[in-house]
Order: structure tokens, then C-alpha cells, then sequence
């Protein structure tokens, strides 16, 4: 995976379109990590039984709709090209940015500690934090796991859905489009 951009998008880059190709991967993941906030802060005004302000309803689904339309793109950013490769569903996909959220921005630590309780995120949240999630997207053979793109860090006092996870190796890099 470390030649990202380019084997994954299954295009020859030139010099004169990386930059630009860089520049978008890096919108979109600023992008995919605001959403990802506004997620954590929609839960945590359902945990706390505040009502979601308008304007953070409206933001999140301005930013929905903003991912939605990068994904399309012909040069897609490198989470969109990973979840294409790998014919990963969108809560697949969403996974890995959630696992891979602290390492690429820190604030998600304590945003996760809020939200779960916990400084990990585990399958179980993002069961909660996520649509379109299922069980079966952890097991040992389903995408996420098989091809090491979380890592569950066993506990042999917690059941799978309560262990803290992780992106798997260079995922942060891999997403950065480095």
C-alpha cells in the first residue's frame, strides 16, 4: 500500500496533476474529519437529550453532500479509492476513517472519550456513530480486518464489540496520500 495514489487510483499521475490530486486527497480528508466531529457531536447531544442546533444539522449535511460529490470524482481522494479497490461498504469505509481519526487529527481522543467513554473507538461505536453498520464488518475475514486496515486490540475480559481499535499499519499515511 505504499505506493497509494497512483496504484489505487489505477492511473499513471504526471507531476503537473499530483500536486493537485494532493491538495484535493487533503480537502477531502479535512472534509471526512469534520464530518466525522459533527457525528460525535449529533451523539452527544443525543446522550446529553439536547436537541441538535439547526445550523450543526444543516452543516452536516452540507459536509455529507460535499463527500458525497468527491467520491465521484474521477480521480477520487485515496479513502474513496481504498474503499473502490477493495469493494468496501460506505460504513467499511467510514470505519477506517473513524480508527484512523486520532492519528490524523488529536482532537478525536478526547472527542472519543466524550462520546464513548472510552479514548479508543471500538466496534460497538461506531455501531452507534455510523450508518449502515453490522456485526459482520469485524469478523476476522471481512475487509477491514483481513486486510489490516483496523486492528482490534484483543482483551480477553471484553467481547469483540467493546475492543479498542486502531488503523492498521501506514493507514494514516496510506490516507494522507503520502
Amino acid at each position: 500500500m505504499s505506493d497509494a495514489p497512483a496504484s489505487m487510483l489505477g492511473e499513471t499521475m504526471s507531476a503537473s496533476n499530483v500536486l493537485t490530486w494532493e491538495e484535493k486527497n487533503s480537502a477531502y480528508l479535512a472534509l471526512s474529519l469534520r464530518w466525522l466531529e459533527l457525528r460525535f457531536r449529533r451523539l452527544l447531544d443525543i446522550q446529553e437529550g439536547r436537541a441538535q442546533p439547526p445550523e450543526a444539522r444543516r452543516e452536516l449535511n452540507s459536509v455529507t453532500a460535499s463527500r458525497a460529490a468527491a467520491s465521484r470524482s474521477p480521480t477520487p481522494p485515496a479513502l474513496i479509492a481504498l474503499a473502490r479497490r477493495l469493494n468496501l461498504s460506505t460504513f467499511e469505509r467510514d470505519t477506517v476513517l473513524l480508527a484512523a481519526a486520532a492519528d490524523l487529527d488529536p482532537r478525536f481522543t478526547s472527542l472519543t472519550r466524550r462520546s464513548s467513554g472510552s479514548a479508543s473507538p471500538t466496534p460497538a461505536f461506531a455501531l452507534q456513530v455510523l450508518a449502515g453498520g453490522r456485526f459482520s464488518a469485524f469478523a476476522p475475514g471481512a475487509p477491514l480486518r483481513r486486510e489490516r486496515l483496523i486492528e482490534l486490540l484483543p482483551d480477553p475480559i471484553r467481547p469483540l464489540l467493546s475492543s479498542p481499535m486502531r488503523a492498521g499499519p501506514d493507514i494514516d499515511v496510506l490516507l494522507k496520500g503520502r
